[in-house]
């Protein structure tokens, strides 16, 4: 067994230094064609012979708008007939058909109002869903909704159509957008999607923040994309069209808050059309994360301005936060799955925000603690001053790899142990500068985070990683730059105080955070036993390779089973998995459980143990 112990290891880091290149979440664009008319609207346009569309139009509208009694499939045939005009004018003049398109999509919504509810869509119902859908994205493809070349002038060249765009605050925060792109037009792989049909066109609102140091900006991504389902109401009674007298809106729901959509005062709701992956996907993968990724871990200085939380979106007053922390060589886009498998359920997305940490991982453990816990400090002093929303103070923390070791550190109350993990004399007896002084006393004295109310740490190296201790962890953190800060009082603490001063382990340069992650580093020694708040529950998923294997040899190959284990935890699982487990359906359902679990324990106050396997 000991023989098998080298090869095993060895197998096992190739196997999770590989695993994220599997089957990683990829967004292309792709050329999609109008789907072709359905067979129920095609079957309703009565046979035109020799009379023109502009024709037929004029008279069946005349006929419809002024009789009183507007039939379902009166209504649906003259959308299809605005739709077919419609189609034939964008192949010369897109602008001019505009008008035509919102008709389409409004006499389909009239439609749906003069049908009789049922308990299953008719198949008129679902063709004036079809239809309002078709008309619309014909609409915004005319107005210049694209990624590769939207149109500035979007709303004004709605506007003069009468078409008046407007985000629907169903949550009470309308979604922010300055260009619309349709959601269809990506592909999406390798991510399961959370998708339903429905009426609506499923969009990305995007939306620009590019000003760093203004608020709310400064904790949102320069280029944010949230979903949003646009669905077009005509504003106004049918009879005499006294609906054109006034704008139609086109309606942007947030489906990420919405299931369904009302169409008027007649009371008659429809499901609505959901796309959360796309606009979810599209925000991770083309964001530049590689650079962030491979930059923070080498050079975590360049990356300093980058660093904070950042929220998927705007503030949503009354909701708790979830806090994702990625780990070592890593980036926000690490949460890419399990984001998108949390979104497929309707009460987590009712509830909970989401918020992202990221921070340059080649800096030192401590140093990446005191960014985070500063930058949770400046959100809520942003969006809450007055700490008037309870929900902020319920926080989850949910970190990965050394992300989960920042988590736990954020619930830990430190003392006088880092000190001494650092000093082989008091603090107050070490020589230095007020502004080294001030920035030591930082990194090695602090309380757990108050908003924090609940943790869950993925496959976390407590205790170290094999990786670290390692060749490959040695070369990997000589390449590592130190931040500058704690160079200059580094050498200032050696100057004034001499070597002895600093532990052993300390006295020829500051650690990195691969030096953090050694076995043998006193500072993750010392972390491993500081007391975690007894008010705050903390759970783990631990990833194994070999479940098969004596427990002495349980790893995911970064991470061993001894290291990611936590006394006390309220539950543990364990995943066959490598250490990117995080990527997992089986560490997202956790999570999942977690979650719907501190909804009602927050209102009952109760806790309970558990530990499976998976």
């Amino acid at each position: 067994m000991r023989q098998q112990l080298p090869i095993m290891r060895l197998a096992a880091l190739v196997v999770a230094l590989t695993g994220l290149s599997c089957q990683s979440p990829r967004i292309n664009e792709r050329l999609v064609k109008q789907p072709l008319q359905s067979r129920v609207v095609a079957e309703a346009v009565r046979p035109l012979g020799a009379e023109s569309a502009e024709a037929s139009f004029e008279r069946l509208r005349y006929e419809v708008e002024t009789s009183g009694v507007a039939t379902h499939a009166g209504l649906l045939e003259l959308g299809a007939l605005a739709h077919e005009i419609g189609e034939r004018k964008a192949t010369r003049e897109p602008a001019c058909a505009l008008p035509w398109f919102r008709d389409a999509a409004a006499y389909s919504v009239f439609a749906l109002r003069a049908s009789t509810p049922q308990g299953s869509a008719s198949p008129f119902e679902a063709s004036a869903i079809a239809q309002h859908n078709r008309s619309v994205e014909a609409l915004l493809r005319c107005a210049g909704a694209s990624p590769k070349c939207a149109d500035p002038a979007f709303r004004e060249q709605l506007a003069v159509m009468g078409i008046q765009p407007r985000a629907v605050a169903a949550e009470g925060v309308p979604t922010p957008w300055e260009e619309l792109w349709i959601a269809r037009d990506f592909r999406v792989r390798h991510l399961e999607p959370v998708q339903c049909c429905g009426l609506g066109v499923p969009l990305i609102a995007v939306s620009y923040y590019p000003n760093r140091s203004a608020l709310p900006a400064k904790f949102l991504p320069e280029r944010l994309r949230l979903p949003a389902s646009a669905v077009l109401v005509p504003n106004g009674p049918l009879r005499g069209g006294a609906w054109r007298a006034q704008p139609a809106t086109l309606a942007l729901h947030d489906p990420r808050f919405e299931s369904t959509v009302a169409l008027g005062a007649t009371g008659c709701r429809c499901p609505l059309a959901i796309d959360l992956t796309t606009p979810l996907g599209h925000q991770f993968i083309n964001a530049p994360m590689t650079e962030l990724a491979w930059g923070g871990l080498l050079r975590p200085d360049s990356y300093g301005d980058v660093a904070g939380i950042y929220m998927y979106g705007p503030y949503q007053p009354g909701k708790v936060p979830i806090l994702f922390v990625h780990g070592l060589w890593s980036t926000p886009d690490a949460w890419l799955k399990m984001t998108n498998g949390l979104y497929a359920d309707p009460l987590i997305r009712s509830r909970y925000q989401f918020w992202y940490a990221y921070y340059p991982t080649g800096a030192p453990l401590m140093a990446s603690a005191v960014r985070i816990r500063r930058a949770l400090g400046e959100l809520r002093e942003a969006i809450d001053p007055a700490h008037s929303d309870a929900q902020l103070d319920q926080m989850v923390v949910v970190g990965h790899s050394l992300g989960g070791v920042l988590g736990k550190q954020l619930i830990q109350s430190s003392g006088q142990a880092l000190e001494k993990s650092l000093l082989t004399r008091p603090f107050d007896q070490v020589a230095m500068s007020p502004e080294s002084r001030r920035i030591l006393s930082e990194i090695l004295y602090f309380e757990p985070v108050p908003s924090i109310r609940r943790a869950v740490m993925i496959a976390a190296p407590h205790r170290g990683s094999n990786t670290a201790n390692q060749l490959i962890g040695r070369l990997s953190s000589s390449l590592v730059q130190r931040p500058g800060a704690l160079v200059s009082i580094h050498a200032e603490v050696l100057a004034l105080n001499g070597p002895e001063v600093l532990q052993p382990f300390y006295r020829s340069r500051p650690p990195s955070s691969i030096d953090n992650l050694q076995w043998d580093s006193p500072i993750l020694k010392t972390l491993s036993e500081l007391p975690i708040a007894p008010s705050v529950p903390y759970h783990s998923i631990v990833a194994n390779l070999f479940p098969n294997q004596p427990s002495r040899l349980w790893t995911d190959g970064v991470v061993r089973f001894e290291s990611a284990h936590l006394d006390g935890a309220q539950s543990e699982i364990m995943v066959r998995h490598s250490h990117f487990v995080n990527d997992t359906p089986e560490a997202t359902a956790e999570v999942q459980r977690i979650l719907r679990l501190h909804l009602s324990s927050v209102a009952s106050g109760t806790e309970s143990h558990v530990s499976y396997s998976k």
